[in-house]
């Protein structure tokens, strides 16, 4: 759907707010919400990115952010397209290394260089994938490179992986346990354990979804039964508010989720590898 046009959908349907519904809707363990933003790279553009985050930072909203270690200039099957390793952008790892610091950005590994592999090649993003299909060495490797590319950048090692397109196979999970991942997030979270990779009760969904799965909740001042103890995933690209109206449009997104009353938390604290953490009320200039 046009962004416009969700926008302005969005703008008047002017669903309940949560200040009307009834306490008895929430759960005794009430469902948590994660934004994770993907495809964060050395392409991203870093003015853009600071006023985003900036919107983030003033509405007190933790934010998961999926970062690409060496993006590909071509990110369909282009085994020639340049890679752009993070360090490449000094800004946009002093800015979300900034924001990780401060602890209310957590950074997760977005795949290697989100490039479609010789399997996927031609076929929609729905079913393009880096890495399934390769032998698990090479999904190993790449991995492993990626994950060093971002100790090189932010000087944290990475526990959580994103495959692109949020497709991968057995020999993605393997990978990250051979090499001490701690969870994974596709299209659901996952824990990594001593007795293996465990599903995290959750879905994703994107925010031109936010209304309609609210009223799945609550409907016109009613409880639509209690909220289920989940884990929410909103999946969103900042490279899609690079716009004048963007800023705006993610600022209404975020009091709708406010208003809805749920937790919002982050990837590592739903998986429970660090403790929540509230921001901070203060004003931070993001560098």
């Amino acid at each position: 759907m046009n962004i416009v046009l969700t926008l302005v959908t969005f703008l008047l349907m002017a669903p309940v707010r949560a200040a009307e519904w009834p306490a008895a809707c929430l759960a005794s363990e009430p469902v948590q919400v994660v934004i994770r933003n993907d495809d964060i790279c050395a392409l991203s553009q870093v003015d853009w990115e600071r006023k985003l985050l900036a919107v983030f930072r003033a509405e007190q909203i933790p934010l998961s952010v999926g970062v690409i270690p060496a993006i590909a200039a071509d990110t369909r099957y282009k085994p020639e397209a340049k890679r752009h390793p993070l360090g490449e952008d000094d800004a946009i790892v002093r800015l979300y290394a900034q924001a990780a610091q401060e602890g209310w950005v957590d950074l997760l590994q977005h795949g290697y260089d989100h490039q479609q592999n010789a399997s996927h090649a031609g076929m929609a993003p729905a079913k393009s994938s880096e890495f399934s299909a390769l032998p698990l060495a090479e999904q190993q490797a790449r991995i492993q490179r990626g994950r060093q590319l971002l100790q090189q950048a932010f000087g944290v090692t990475a526990q959580v992986f994103v495959p692109p397109w949020n497709n991968a196979d057995g020999h993605t999970d393997l990978a990250l346990e051979n090499l001490g991942f701690q969870g994974l997030s596709d299209t659901r979270l996952w824990r990594f354990s001593a007795t293996g990779k465990q599903p995290i009760p959750s879905r994703m969904i994107y925010f031109d979804q936010l209304d309609e799965t609210l009223e799945q909740w609550y409907r016109q001042g009613q409880c639509q039964g209690r909220l289920p103890p989940e884990t929410v995933v909103i999946l969103y690209h900042s490279w899609e508010d690079y716009n004048d109206e963007g800023p705006k449009r993610l600022q209404g997104y975020l009091q709708r989720l406010k208003d809805s009353g749920v937790k919002i938390t982050t990837i590592s604290q739903a998986l429970g590898l660090i403790p929540d953490r509230q921001l901070e009320e203060k004003t931070v200039v993001l560098q």
